[in-house]
């Protein structure tokens, strides 16, 4: 029951978004000057309503919102990710054709990959030609949400994040170094560094610093370690991703406390 009400309240966030400006503006009074309708108001043709289904890029934002949530540990959230994800999927698939001209939805078809998507509905989109000028964006969703890791590290890293918007551009980066961080931990630094800069107080931030912080870990830096740690347990704590950390944190402590490295324990305290 949680999770369906969780759904359903994420899905009409996301419908709202797709009421424009323009209905806003049609309901203000018309406007008048010395007590008569002002001429151009009046000879002027009504602005145009959209009452099509939202873009793929405004409905998005619900699973942003509902991913922020997450980072600051609501269970029902997560609970309905995977459904609101699934149902994203459905509704991008069914999509009209000429709304994949817009390189906005293109860019939420590859966040929606990069959140989990099931790939098939988006993958026969793409071999049919649908997202045009934009299809290496989809392109490089669909190496990662089909396990093509090399493929995908390398068409990520490729994708100019100008026109990407700071959020999924920091999606792209926090992926790309999930990607990296086991040949090219360095490189993995930057882009986690990168995609927490560009993405305060999110799921993605959330879990660059985690993932930071347990690269840091696992190549014995203690510094950047304690320093990650002691940042995500004062933010992210109670994220619903953070139990992981927490069991970790202890064997972490004991190591750096055995080798001597005092300076190091007192960043966390």
């Amino acid at each position: 029951m949680a999770r369906a009400r969780a759904l359903t309240l994420c899905l009409a966030a996301g419908l709202a978004l797709a009421q424009p400006a323009a209905a806003a503006s049609a309901a203000k009074p018309e406007a008048k000057t010395d007590g008569k309708p002002n001429a151009a108001a009046a000879s002027a043709e009504p602005l145009p309503v959209d009452t099509g289904p939202p873009a793929p890029w405004r409905l998005l934002r619900a699973l942003q919102r509902l991913q922020v949530q997450m980072a600051q540990g609501s269970t029902v959230a997560q609970q309905a990710q995977a459904g609101l994800v699934a149902e994203l999927t459905r509704g991008f698939a069914a999509a009209d054709a000429a709304l994949w001209s817009d390189r906005r939805n293109a860019v939420a078809a590859l966040a929606l990959l990069l959140s989990g998507a099931d790939p098939r509905d988006l993958r026969k989109l793409h071999d049919d030609g649908a997202f045009g000028d934009h299809a290496s964006l989809v392109a490089a969703g669909l190496a990662f949400a089909e396990g093509r890791t090399a493929q995908a590290r390398a068409l990520l890293e490729e994708i100019d994040e100008a026109d990407l918007g700071r959020i999924v551009a920091a999606q792209v980066a926090l992926v790309a170094a999930t990607l990296a961080a086991r040949d090219d931990p360095e490189r993995a630094n930057a882009l986690f560094d990168r995609a927490r800069l560009l993405s305060p107080g999110t799921l993605v931030e959330e879990t660059a610093r985690r993932r930071q912080a347990r690269l840091a870990e696992e190549r014995s830096d203690e510094t950047r370690f304690m320093r990650l740690a002691a940042q995500y347990a004062r933010r992210y704590g109670r994220s619903v991703y953070a139990s992981d950390f927490h069991v970790r944190l202890p064997a972490a402590l004991t190591r750096i406390a055995l080798a001597g490295k005092r300076d190091d324990l007192e960043a966390i305290e």
